[in-house]
This record gives C-alpha cells, structure tokens and sequence, in this order.
C-alpha cells in the first residue's frame, strides 16, 4: 500500500502546499521532525487519535516503524534526538521511546491524569523536554530523571493549549486568551 502522494508543487508565499501525504489511519494528533531532516529526506515522527506513533522515512516515503498505544490516544510528540521520541497522551502518560526497538516504551510516567497538550524540545543541549498538559501544568520533563522537574505553572492555573520554547523562554497560552511569558 503506498502512503505517499503528491499533491501541488507550491511556490514561497502561495497557499498551497509542495506535497501531502497519510501516514496513519486515524487523525493525526502531532508531527515531529527529527534533527538534521531537510526538504525531502530525514525522518517524521506522527501520533495519532487511534493511539498509533509511526516513523516516516521522507525520502524513501516509507514507515519505518510502528507502536500500537493500549492506553489510548496519543496527543503530542517530539524527537529529542536521532534516536529517542516523546509522546504523550490523553491520559497524561510520558512515553519515552528508543527508535532503534519501537516494540516497547523505555519508560512511561504519569504526572496527571489530564491530557498532554504539547511537548517541546529543550534548547539548552540536554534531553529535556517541556511538557504542557489540560490542567495548567507546564514543567521541563528530564527523560534521565522522570520524576525530576522544574515546574513553571501547575495544576491550579488555567488548561494549557499552545507551548512555544527557544533558549530561555517559554510561552504558553490558554483558554483565558493569555499569552504567559516565562524567562529562565
């Protein structure tokens, strides 16, 4: 069965897209580049609502690998690296997976019970990512240390919706219409 199509060529500034294609069954929840993917070749993480997390070969438009979630849906996603992907869930379960072996997470913690509605990657050269989740907690998860945190709101502020992270900063926003700032 072939996943891959090609839709539009595009040009810069136009709406349309330079090409498309499916790479679940089941809406897609999240997409993650790995690092060092460039126009047409790397690779692409996807989760989706039927709780399946795929790797995409971009160049050859093949799936490299794929994980079936008992738990239920996956929400968010991230590559840290090469070889390891986060993913989280509707349940608030941290999924940590080896590329190399997708047959079983490395580890699977749980905060909350609430949604993960974001993962990002840290940029200060660790494996750290920042998490953000349906009750108000956003807190940088060490994939070395899962129950060690920094934790910048929790679970008494407002649903988070949208994570943005560069050096030093974090963004989040919520259903209140608020953009927080948070400098570290």
């Amino acid at each position: 069965k072939q996943w891959y199509q090609r839709r539009v060529r595009g040009r810069c500034g136009d709406q349309s897209c330079l090409e498309t294609f499916t790479p679940e069954i089941g809406e897609i929840n999240d997409i993650s580049l790995f690092p060092g993917s460039a126009e047409g070749s790397g690779k692409l993480c996807s989760v989706s609502s039927n709780g399946t997390l795929s790797l995409h070969n971009l160049g050859h438009q093949d799936r490299l690998a794929t994980y079936r979630h008992t738990g239920g849906e996956l929400t968010a996603c991230t590559a840290v690296n090469d070889v390891t992907v986060i993913a989280g869930s509707g349940n608030g379960e941290i999924l940590t997976f080896d590329t190399r072996n997708l047959s079983t997470p490395v580890s699977i913690s749980q905060r909350s019970r609430f949604r993960v509605t974001n993962i990002c990657k840290d940029y200060s050269g660790t494996s750290s990512v920042w998490v953000s989740q349906g009750d108000g907690e956003c807190y940088l998860y060490n994939t070395q240390e899962p129950f060690r945190a920094l934790t910048l709101s929790g679970g008494d502020s407002e649903g988070i919706l949208g994570l943005a992270v560069a050096e030093g900063l974090v963004l989040t926003s919520a259903k209140d219409k608020i953009v927080r700032r948070y400098t570290l």
